[in-house]
């Protein structure tokens, strides 16, 4: 009997031994958990401060009082990262001191960081006053009672140009395609012996070089009444494929600029829309589409798959040719591979305060494959999910200064072999890192 009693014991202390440990465990993990998550906060505003204090040392006018709310924000942020690397993590503190500096960059305009309204004469500016002066969508169109209105009968025309930290985005009209071309790059300004800027050089990347394809000078932005408008030269080398438009392109222009979005006065420094705006690449993409129909099927594609379906065309002529083989019993239509078709392998998303987005999908030697460009808005107040193109609804997952990642349902139909038609439910998600 005490054998039974001592076993019985003995069995008790070890699950409570057990328990315990587990228990502490537990405990253990949980504060780790958390500890995790204040150090990723710590990291997005860290970044955010940072971001915002290098905006504000570009803009053309001193703002004090956002230098004082950007250091007081800084103090706290040291703080809680002294804290976040004790050896014992006081979390209540350590989250209080994250509260302070988040409640600090919630009081602060993104607007104050950026120059949307900025004016004067680039040859007076530094190229970090520059930039901003040059910031924002241009409109280059010909107005339609201008004398240059033939142009879009026979010729080509400006038709806007869009300058962003680093990049541009320069669209042309070729009346021959009746359409919009878009070249993409770079620009680099060029300094005088005084350091100001003397030409803004626009880049396009072919591939094995850089050139140049324009030079502006004489670059002057002017307020009228409460509208901007910029006045310039230019000098084009286009590249190949917009030869053709140089001798109908005006060597002088003069542009209004266009509105931003009404979030670019209105959100404040830790929003989604400060956060989203800027360069994105693109790192992984998933689709799945759902088949219905008792022989419905499910197909999954990858970021390879998005970037060979730019080379896939239906067949010969556009028509549609079905899968023949056992394992496709719906005889859904295939694609096969464009001929001499060069397959992308980086794609980058530019998403920018006047409300346009583009993509841009480059060759392996670095050359520029397409550039596409739309529209964006957000779809609610929240900001948590945004319209692309078409009223396409894309919903945020996750957002802050490095990663950003959105998914979206869509639903079509394919048409089979044999006429009729099956529905399609698409969800395709996409992940995005910082370009850097």
């Amino acid at each position: 009997m005490k054998t039974i009693i001592m076993k019985k014991l003995i069995l008790s202390l070890a699950a409570f031994f057990i328990l315990s440990c587990s228990k502490n465990d537990e405990v253990t993990d949980n504060l780790q958990k958390q500890i995790n998550t204040l150090e990723a906060t710590i990291n997005t505003l860290e970044s955010t401060i940072n971001t915002l204090t290098s905006n504000l040392s570009t803009t053309s006018n001193s703002n004090a009082a956002l230098t004082n709310e950007l250091a007081a924000a800084q103090i706290a942020l040291t703080e809680a990262k002294n804290l976040a690397d004790a050896a014992t993590t006081d979390i209540e503190a350590l989250q209080a001191s994250l509260l302070i500096v988040n409640e600090t960059l919630t009081a602060i305009d993104y607007s104050e960081t950026i120059s949307l309204g900025a004016t004067g004469s680039l040859v007076d500016q530094t190229p970090m006053q520059a930039r901003k002066i040059i910031y924002g969508k241009w409109d280059l169109g010909t107005p339609p009672n201008s004398s240059r209105s033939s142009a879009r009968l026979n010729g080509c025309e400006f038709d806007f140009i869009e300058f962003m930290d680093d990049g541009y985005l320069l669209g042309i009209y070729v009346a021959e395609d009746d359409e919009t071309q878009i070249v993409f790059g770079d620009y680099i300004m060029y300094e005088n012996n005084a350091g100001k800027v003397e030409s803004v050089h626009l880049t396009y990347d072919a591939g094995d070089i850089t050139v140049d394809i324009a030079v502006l000078t004489n670059i002057i932005v002017t307020e009228t009444n409460g509208s901007l408008s910029a006045s310039f030269d230019v000098e084009l080398t286009l590249p190949e494929a917009l030869e053709v438009c140089e001798a109908s392109l005006p060597g002088s222009v003069v542009a209004p600029k266009e509105d931003p979005l009404p979030e670019a006065s209105t959100a404040n420094a830790v929003s989604n829309h400060a956060k989203v705006i800027g360069k994105w690449d693109l790192i992984s993409y998933t689709s799945t589409n759902v088949y219905a129909g008792p022989n419905g099927i499910t197909e999954t594609y990858s970021l390879d798959d998005l970037f060979a379906s730019w080379c896939e065309g239906e067949g010969e002529d556009d028509t549609a040719v079905y899968d023949k083989s056992s394992s496709n019993s719906n005889k859904f239509p295939t694609s096969k591979k464009t001929a001499n078709c060069e397959i992308p392998v980086r794609a980058i998303l530019n998403i920018s305060n006047f409300g346009t987005y583009s993509i841009t999908l480059f060759a392996a030697n670095g050359s520029v494959v397409d550039t596409d460009v739309s529209v964006w808005s957000w779809a609610n107040i929240d900001q948590t999910a945004l319209n692309l193109g078409d009223d396409e609804e894309y919903n945020i997952i996750d957002l802050d200064d490095n990663t950003f990642i959105m998914t979206a349902t869509f639903y079509d139909y394919e048409t089979l072999e044999d006429g009729t038609s099956v529905d399609i439910v698409a969800t395709d998600t996409f992940v995005f890192n910082k370009t850097k």
